[in-house]
Parts: structure tokens; C-alpha cells; sequence
């Protein structure tokens, strides 16, 4: 919806740098191999320098490893588990956020990631499964490489803003339905 690309750049054009960013991750919070820890250890770095960012978890699982690696980092006040959520509350979600990011160590096709993209939100991302065909290259971090992520963090600014949520909001047009459907259709035809 266009509509929603308007909404995000008047967000972005808002935005204070100054202020808590708000990050968000979509993923069951038990798994392992979703790679949150890597966003909590670049969080940690970067509250060193001053910077404020907020990670909002969406998902359900057993959150006990990521309390105590929460606890470990000292992130209790900028770490938030949202839960399991209805599909059209993680959209609202996802409308409230500054970045997402999917820092997975194995990955295929994230349907979150896109979702994200279809609300033109700027998305960070590993280089797990289908992750780099999705996003800009200069959003994607080598899996576990927490260096990486906060150099990508710290570079982040409006111009960079902007332009990922109109590449972003693009790209995700590549699924929609009736385009998907087309596709699928052409593809059993050629059987």
C-alpha cells in the first residue's frame, strides 16, 4: 500500500538519531539458529558509545536463554518480548519500528523479512539462506559477525533511511499474490 511507504518516510523524516531507534525482530525467541544473541552482543558495544536502541522481540518460544544473555549484556531495559502475536498486530508492529532485522544463522525465504519490506521498513539482514536476495548488500552482515552489524548500525542515518524503505517497499512488490500466482501458473504450465 502506498500509503505506507508515505507513513514511513514521514517517520524517518521525524526521526531523532539522538532518541532510542527502535529495532525489531520477528522469529520464534527459542531458537538458536534465529541469531538474536549477535543483535544483543552489537547492542552492547553500541550502548558504550551512547547509542539507544530499543529491540523488540515478536515471537513465542522459551525466552529463558535470551533473559540470561539479556541479563548478561545488562540490556533488561532495551529488550522487549512482544510474544506470540495475530498476523494483523505484528503488521502494527512492525509499523512502529525504526529497522528490522533478521539475524539468523540459517534461513530460507523469510516471509518476515518481506512483510517488513511491504511496509517499507529499512531491513538489516545475515547472509543466511535467501536473506542477500532480498536486501540491499550493504544491509547484509556475515552470519555471527557482530563487527559487521555495528558498523552497519553505526553508519545508518536518514539519507540511508530513506533510500532502503523506497528499495525495500520495491522489491517486496516481487510477491505479490497475483504476481506469485502468475508465476506458479507459468511454471506448471511449462510441465
Amino acid at each position: 500500500n502506498d500509503a505506507d511507504l508515505k507513513a514511513r518516510i514521514n517517520k524517518i523524516d521525524t526521526l531523532d538519531f539522538g532518541n532510542k531507534i527502535i529495532l525489531g525482530t520477528v522469529a520464534n525467541v527459542g531458537m538458536k539458529y534465529k541469531g538474536h544473541k549477535y543483535v544483543f552482543e552489537a547492542m552492547y558495544e553500541l550502548k558504550k558509545l551512547g547509542m539507544n536502541f530499543e529491540y523488540r522481540l515478536i515471537g513465542n518460544g522459551d525466552q529463558t536463554r535470551l533473559k540470561t544473555l539479556i541479563k548478561k549484556f545488562g540490556l533488561e531495559q532495551e529488550v522487549i518480548f512482544l510474544g506470540s502475536l495475530p498476523h494483523n498486530k505484528v503488521f502494527e508492529e512492525l509499523k512502529t519500528l525504526d529497522i528490522y532485522i533478521q539475524p539468523s544463522l540459517q534461513e530460507g525465504l523469510p516471509r518476515a523479512v518481506v512483510e517488513a519490506m511491504s511496509l517499507a521498513c529499512t531491513v538489516i539482514g545475515s547472509n543466511a539462506g535467501g536473506i542477500p536476495e532480498l536486501i540491499n548488500p550493504s544491509m547484509v552482515f556475515k552470519k555471527r559477525n557482530v563487527k559487521q552489524l555495528i558498523t552497519i548500525l553505526k553508519n545508518l542515518d536518514k539519507e540511508t533511511l530513506l533510500f532502503e524503505s523506497k528499495n525495500n517497499f520495491n522489491k517486496a512488490k516481487e510477491f505479490e499474490d497475483a504476481k506469485l500466482t502468475q508465476i506458479r501458473q507459468s511454471f506448471y504450465s511449462s510441465f
